[in-house]
């Protein structure tokens, strides 16, 4: 048994936040006798053994980083901490073994780090305290520019930090300005020769596959934005993301349906109205899976569907963003085609709750609650199966849910309507973009193209002069 005179370095713990439960770590500070620095390892707990063991490994990782920090700047932990206040941390009493002497003691959650310099400041710390909800960044996009960020978004970059920034061994010690390009480069490499890591169901782990380019790239990004912030507030003279290469993305297009498959999936006798209707939505009304899953009742009238709400697990229900992250509220119109419509009175029928406030998609499991975000794959294998494009099929051709817009804007643009219509109705910010999600070789039937083709040379020439040009 240890004694009461010594104490284990770190000590975990969970936390409820608004984005879940979370692991939480405290380290032991010897001068002051107590548990008063603490960090969020960023691991969610979930899962049989609540991916305790992830957690650890995180708590050891930033331990060493204040370790090294200790060392180098030849202070106490508390020397490298600003003021703290204190929290009520929730369920702080679980990180206590019932075989030690330690009594419980109060739990402290430090402000954002205030240094004397911000370029002095420890890189990997930078970087988990600017992607914080209360960081300057964060504040400064939901206040001034009225453009917040997700806190799914915040989570994930936060996350990729404690993942795959801060078990690089180069940036160990390393200060916000002894970031080089060098180093990001080296960055780079090491993570081209990473590999995805999965866990399996008993809780063992195993490797996958390299991590893609464009997963680096999303990483690389979440540096590249708070390095810039502390560049343009005058933190850093240099910017080391300048003239700085990402790695080769080998992008894989989004497959859609044809104009064929959607006539077939229309006619097709309906065997689960909200599959189908989570298909039609998409596909024939380019609502994105969080629009639909935040489709209300009281949002539908008079043949259209006015997109205003938008629901994420992490953020809940929310207004939908337009045009470069613009918050609009309720001026996104869409036509509700017939085919949909009939769709939706079924769906009215067999719903026990259709006021105005209630969601079109409902859960059958939370009485009351909107549908789960995982549903709509199954949706759609299921409605595809059904016009004869199995699971196979579907994974060569990359036809995903998402892609269901995709589907939307081709057919659309192949429907007449011009480039400023199907741009506005699919709410995209811009006409890259809306080439991005056009697929017209997937779309168009070769065989009737090449009648339309040659119909006009037939017409004048007749048959005669096309045997003589065969000749």
């Amino acid at each position: 048994m240890r004694s009461s005179k010594e104490h284990a370095p770190y000590s975990l713990y969970k936390k409820q936040t608004k984005s879940g439960l979370f692991w939480y770590v405290r380290f032991w500070d010897a001068e002051a006798k107590e548990y008063n620095v603490v960090r969020s390892t960023s691991i969610q707990v979930e899962g049989k053994r609540e991916r305790w063991r992830e957690a650890d490994d995180a708590a050891k990782a930033i331990l060493e980083e204040l370790r090294q920090d200790s060392a180098k700047t030849n202070h106490t932990n508390t020397a490298y901490f600003s003021r703290k206040r204190p929290a009520i941390i929730g369920d702080a009493s679980e990180s206590l073994s019932p075989q030690t002497d330690l009594p419980p003691t109060p739990a402290f959650e430090e402000e954002p780090v205030q240094t004397q310099c911000v370029k002095d400041t420890p890189f990997i710390q930078y970087l988990l305290d600017f992607w914080t909800d209360e960081s300057g960044y964060i504040k400064y996009k939901r206040d001034v520019k009225k453009k917040p960020l997700s806190a799914y978004y915040i989570q994930m970059n936060h996350d990729d930090v404690v993942r795959h920034i801060a078990s690089f061994p180069d940036f160990k010690g390393i200060t916000l300005g002894e970031i080089s390009r060098k180093l990001l480069k080296k960055w780079l490499v090491w993570m081209a020769e990473k590999k995805v890591i999965h866990k399996k169901k008993d809780g063992t782990y195993s490797e996958g596959n390299l991590i893609s380019g464009r997963r680096i790239n999303a990483i690389l990004q979440g540096m590249r934005v708070a390095v810039r912030w502390a560049v343009d507030n005058e933190d850093l003279t240099t910017d080391p993301f300048k003239r700085l290469d990402e790695a080769a993305e080998e992008s894989k297009e989004k497959g859609i349906l044809t104009p064929a498959e959607m006539k077939k999936l229309i006619a097709l006798p309906i065997k689960d109205p909200y599959s189908r209707l989570a298909v039609l939505l998409a596909a024939r009304c380019g609502m994105r899976r969080g629009e639909v899953r935040g489709l209300k009742w009281g949002d539908i009238k008079d043949g259209i569907i006015t997109i205003q709400h938008n629901f994420v697990n992490a953020d809940g229900l929310k207004s939908p963003k337009i045009k470069g992250g613009t918050v609009v509220k309720n001026s996104n119109p869409v036509p509700l085609l017939s085919d949909v419509e009939a769709v939706l009175g079924v769906v009215r029928e067999i719903s026990e709750k259709t006021g105005e406030d209630d969601f079109v998609m409902r859960s059958w499991v939370r009485s009351g609650k909107v549908i789960s975000a995982e549903y709509f794959r199954s949706a759609l294998a299921r409605e595809l199966c059904d016009i004869g494009i199995d699971e196979g099929t579907q994974k060569a051709r990359n036809l995903t849910y998402h892609g269901l817009r995709h589907t939307y804007v081709t057919l659309g643009r192949m429907s007449g309507l011009n480039d400023f219509e199907m741009q506005t109705l699919a709410r995209q910010k811009s006409k890259k973009v809306m080439e991005r999600y056009s697929h017209g070789q997937q779309a168009i039937d070769f065989a009737e193209a090449r009648k339309k083709l040659e119909a006009p040379i037939k017409a004048e020439g007749g048959e005669d002069q096309q045997k003589a040009g065969n000749r």
